[in-house]
């Protein structure tokens, strides 16, 4: 994960999100990734970047879900930009 994307949290609110995203139960199942749109950015002193978004849809115990992944690639690294699940157990 990019320590920007790390860093937007404290360490309670991660301790609160691996809480809430348990209410999902097991994992039984992921389909292909399904790419939804990507960019480039080359900025003037500093390398330039991918980004790319992934749609997952997954199946957990307690129903369907969904991944929104956002990966960044830059000097020969893909790193997690942004992770969200979506789901109508993660709404209650």
């Amino acid at each position: 994960m990019t320590q920007d994307a790390y860093n937007t949290a404290k360490p309670e609110q991660w301790d609160l999100y691996i809480k809430k995203l348990s209410t999902l139960g097991a994992l039984k199942s992921f389909e292909q990734a399904e790419l939804q749109n990507w960019h480039s950015t080359a900025n003037i002193g500093s390398a330039s970047a991918t980004y790319a978004t992934y749609i997952v849809p997954m199946a957990f115990d307690t129903g369907p879900a969904h991944l929104t992944l956002t990966l960044v690639s830059s000097n020969d690294k893909t790193l997690i930009r942004s992770i969200k699940f979506s789901s109508d157990i993660l709404m209650q």
